[in-house]
């Protein structure tokens, strides 16, 4: 175990830093404006993808996968230089762990889940979470949460990724990523939809 998630620990066990216990299942989003959403859409990666407009999102697009509410449209350039992007869900806006800030505790999650599909099909994305393990107040997790890459359909399908580290989530702040490349993308522009993300809690 690093140095850093021993002090990370030592400051949660004094209270200095907190996690949030919630009864599950714990929804990164629900519907646009639902107060069980528990994530922050806006962070992007790298840094200059902001710079270079390669990541857009809309989180009340229309329809989502059961017609009964709203899904986040996600549109990827990966035409620019590194030519991968990444957008991220935090629990606050802007925050990737540089202050202190409370973060959920998803020790007893045993998935992640979501809907997605595209608008051509074959787009290819990775899902990641728990990504910040390196900032002085983020993810507690040494290894984050990391899909296998997923070729999408022109049909909303339900994806879960089983998380095997949940001992390790005492603190998370980045709850989902989207990531693509250009490599598993060719021509470099994909649009898709995901809907309904939220953590499977064991009992």
């Amino acid at each position: 175990m690093s140095k850093y998630i021993h002090v990370l620990i030592a400051l949660m066990a004094f209270g200095l830093i907190s996690s949030t216990s919630i009864a599950g299942p714990v929804y990164v989003y629900k519907n646009a404006d639902s107060p069980d959403n528990k994530g922050v859409w806006g962070n992007t990666m790298p840094a200059r993808a902001a710079d270079t407009n390669s990541v857009q999102f809309k989180t009340s697009e229309k329809p989502d996968f059961d017609g009964n509410g709203t899904a986040v449209k996600v549109t990827f350039d990966l035409t620019q230089p590194p030519n991968w992007v990444g957008l991220v869900v935090p629990v606050q806006q802007d925050y990737w762990g540089e202050w202190q800030a409370d973060g959920l505790d998803l020790t007893k999650a045993k998935k992640l889940i979501f809907w997605a599909k595209g608008t051509k099909g074959g787009e290819q994305i990775q899902v990641k979470a728990s990504i910040a393990t390196d900032k002085p107040y983020g993810d507690s997790a040494e290894i984050p949460i990391v899909s296998d890459w997923i070729t999408l359909t022109k049909d909303w399908q339900k994806y879960e990724i089983a998380i095997n580290n949940g001992s390790q989530l005492k603190r998370v702040i980045t709850l989902f990523a989207l990531i693509a490349n250009e490599a598993h993308n060719p021509g470099g522009h994909i649009v898709f939809y995901v809907d309904e993300i939220y953590y499977e809690l064991s009992n």
